[in-house]
């Protein structure tokens, strides 16, 4: 079954959800990949492979042309480089999968899928000398699990840490006014509002310099109103706020789902960066993990540095790619591998949010 429309992929919105929820992540569900396809993609690109048992939606592949580099690709997985997959109910749905997207006979890359997963096995193990797979690790996220209390596992971060954490709090009210954090649930139509705020912020920052911001990108800008709706409705969309005095000095938009917190979008005022007015909004969210009984803090995107103070795990990462033996195939596998792929399926680090 070929999924060619945004009103045909609406229409199997709770079948998707129920496969879906055995994967545990809001980033697989329906409301991100209507986002994906809506806000950064053509609608006529759209070729989204799923795999039905006696009526029963058993798996799926969320997939669109990528027409600069001629090969199907994972919705919005260019635009976000997010942790991404496809779904399956079981092994033996995850190798029907594999053969349907074998049967297509078109060059394939899946991104920051999980490495050396159950999807990846049944590409390999169903490719026989149909198609050539090349898979690699493809860089990490970082996840702080929620385990014992929040005094424990503030005891347990270094006193480095939670000194510096302090002093900077201290020196951001000196230099503009009483920290406080807010949280919100916003409407859905709020979220417009939310993200203008919030992209006034991220401007102020190199993002904004290099014409990467929200205020820059229509096409993010897009994605982020239309998912942020659809979240909104359902009440999961979760905005924290760091005020110091009456201006707003760092935004946190995140997604509650899962019983954890998915931060998708950190901004701060650049000008304060020295008071790290980001790292404080985080750490407030990852007590806020701990004091609700949720399970984790998701840093998502791509693991970095800065996120080490909070003893994170890693959640390994990769890239799959699929090509099928054939003339066109080996033409669009020798091109990837001259091009930035090859630097991908050697394990560079992903790009900054």
């Amino acid at each position: 079954m070929l999924i060619r429309s945004t009103e045909a992929l609406q229409a199997v919105r709770d079948d998707w959800d129920a496969l879906a929820a055995r994967h545990g992540s809001p980033l697989l569900e329906h409301d991100w990949q209507m986002a994906c396809a809506a806000a950064l993609h053509d609608e006529r690109d759209l070729h989204v492979v799923a795999v039905r048992d006696n009526g029963r939606l058993v798996a799926a592949a969320p997939l669109a042309v990528d027409r600069r580099r001629r090969r199907l690709a994972l919705l919005g997985a260019a635009a976000l480089y997010e942790p991404s997959g496809c779904l399956f109910a079981s092994d033996a749905a995850a190798d029907a999968l594999a053969l349907e997207l074998i049967r297509c006979r078109q060059p394939s890359v899946f991104e920051r899928v999980p490495h050396d997963g159950p999807f990846v096995h049944a590409v390999r193990r169903n490719a026989g000398g149909r198609a050539i797979t090349i898979d690699r690790p493809a860089g990490s996220s970082n996840v702080v699990e929620v385990r014992g209390s929040w005094a424990d596992f503030l005891a347990g971060l270094s006193s480095r840490t939670r000194r510096g954490l302090e002093r900077q709090r201290a020196a951001l009210a000196a230099a503009a006014g009483a920290v406080d954090v807010t949280v919100d649930t916003p409407s859905p139509d709020a979220v417009a509002g939310v993200l203008e705020r919030l992209a006034r912020i991220e401007a102020t920052g190199w993002k904004g310099r290099r014409g990467s911001s929200l205020a820059d990108r229509a096409d993010l800008r897009g994605f982020f109103l239309a998912y942020g709706e659809r979240a909104a409705g359902r009440g999961r969309l979760r905005v924290s706020t760091l005020m110091a005095g009456s201006t707003a000095v760092a935004m946190e938009l995140a997604v509650v789902a899962h019983r954890r917190i998915w931060g998708l979008k950190l901004a701060y005022v650049e000008a304060l960066a020295a008071h790290g007015p980001g790292l404080q909004l985080v750490h407030t969210s990852i007590q806020a993990a701990f004091e609700q009984g949720l399970e984790g803090y998701e840093f998502l995107g791509s693991s970095e540095a800065w996120q080490d103070r909070w003893h994170p795990e890693r959640r390994d990462h990769g890239v799959l790619a699929l090509y099928p033996v054939s003339v066109r195939g080996l033409v669009r596998a020798a091109a990837d591998l001259r091009s930035s792929l090859v630097r991908r399926l050697a394990g560079a680090a992903g790009v900054q949010r």
